[in-house]
């Protein structure tokens, strides 16, 4: 999670960065099966930089760029990796375990991804900031009241009465800053970490057994689990905060990231980098550097996930499979990094505006609604008439032409590749079958 402190800090100056501190403190947390918030991060002197803020979980990372559309990378285990890309956030947490949520521009919360516990159906209100938990997702709303929902077993999306300011959704636990500068925490508490250490604080960061809070002198304190070290913080000044799974980070106001406990994956040895916002994951760590850059260290088993994701540069499509990503780059070009075995990174020349991927078969629609698929292919021939979505399985895929109607090709062994007759907006495709929306 990440958090940036208040106006009280307002103005330093790091290298190449203002540091514009804001007054709402919004605190991101990611770890397994835990997550949370992501603010709009510092800005460069010198132009803007393609990303705000970062926010990620146990296996993919989600950003806030700076036209407010949210970009996520990673393992995709939902399909709902990436939310409509036509949508504007404010502020996102991205992610929970399988779940992710953001705060529109009109104050209305999306999520995208699981939906298993009801952690991806918030209610209808206006909120300041949300917070994407294990299988539960908290938010402030704008008159200063807490509303969680999802799974509740541990009592996790039972907040209490009051004002607050900030909260943070853990795996099992959440906790939230209130307006007169306490902590509370609730939910399961048995590793200590709803026993807040004393103090008043800025800023709270749920991990997945511990908790962190920024005091108003800067100094971070932890607790709850502590068995990698990664409740007891140094003593340096920092003016953020994040708790993951087994190590913490934070930021000092020089921008170096600062980051103690679990470090079997090189998570929290950190690049030798100027930082505006640092956000600890499960067993990874991730920045946005103070050229707008996204660097990434620790535990990286599926290169698509971290290390290997191209800088985003305005506004890009992009898609994961179980071992690969894609992404349709804002000059319309495609790229694709991690495994490469099948060809999966083996793109086609063109120019591209949709992108579709299952595990390990990838197709495109063209600017000029031409199809295109890579990697293994499903039997048969590709659509011949203009195209407006393609849809692909590994071992079928489908396709909506300009006139509304279905075509699809592969196996059909569960008649997956025989669609019904009618217009169609939109379709999606299983591991054996595809459903669509009709256009009536």
């Amino acid at each position: 999670m990440s958090t940036d402190l208040a106006r009280s800090l307002a103005q330093l100056r790091i290298p190449g960065v203002r540091v514009l501190f804001a007054v709402a403190l919004l605190a991101g947390m990611l770890a397994v099966g835990m997550a949370g918030t992501s603010v709009r991060a510092a800005q460069p002197d010198a132009g803007t930089p393609a990303l705000e803020a970062l926010s990620g979980g146990q296996d993919h990372v989600c950003a806030l760029r700076t036209n407010g559309t949210a970009w996520c990378w990673g393992k995709a285990r939902s399909e709902d990796l990436n939310p409509d890309p036509t949508l504007t956030f404010r502020q996102i947490s991205g992610t929970g375990n399988l779940h992710s949520c953001g705060v529109l521009t009109d104050g209305t919360v999306r999520c995208w991804g699981y939906d298993t516990d009801d952690q991806s159906s918030p209610p209808n209100d206006e909120f300041r900031q949300v917070s994407a938990g294990g299988r539960h997702t908290c938010g402030v709303r704008d008159d200063g009241t807490l509303a969680c929902w999802g799974a509740d077993d541990s009592g996790q999306s039972t907040p209490p009465a009051g004002q607050f300011r900030q909260v943070s959704a853990g795996d099992s636990h959440t906790c939230a800053l209130a307006a007169d500068g306490s902590i509370s925490c609730w939910g399961h508490g048995v590793a200590g970490q709803l026993q807040v250490e004393p103090g008043t604080y800025l800023a709270v960061s749920a991990g997945y057994g511990h908790t962190c809070g920024l005091r108003t002198d800067g100094t971070a304190a932890c607790w709850g689990s502590d068995d990698s070290g990664q409740s007891t913080p140094p003593s340096d000044q920092l003016v953020t905060i994040s708790a993951g799974y087994n190590h913490s980070c934070g930021l000092a106001p020089n921008g170096r990231a600062v980051c103690w406990g679990h470090d079997a994956y090189g998570e929290s040895t950190v690049p030798a980098e100027t930082f505006h916002t640092v956000n600890a994951g499960y067993l990874t760590t991730c920045g946005i550097t103070a050229g707008g850059a996204v660097s990434c260290w620790g535990y990286d088993t599926w290169e698509q996930e971290l290390s290997q994701a191209p800088g985003p540069v305005g506004r890009w499509v992009v898609g994961s499979g179980s071992h690969h990503s894609c992404a349709v780059t804002s000059d319309s070009q495609l790229t694709c990094w991690g495994a490469a075995d099948a060809g999966q990174a083996q793109v086609p020349g063109g120019t591209w505006r949709q992108l579709s991927i299952a595990d390990t078969t990838s197709c495109a629609l063209g600017t000029k609604g031409d199809v295109s698929c890579w990697g293994p292919q499903p039997d048969g021939a590709l659509p011949a008439s203009t195209t407006r979505q393609v849809a692909a399985s590994d071992t079928f895929a489908c396709a909506i032409g300009t006139d509304g109607t279905l075509t699809c090709w592969g196996a059909n062994d569960a008649g997956q590749a025989t669609p019904p007759a009618g217009t169609f907006d939109a379709i999606v495709t299983g591991d054996a079958f595809a459903c669509a929306i009709a256009a009536d």
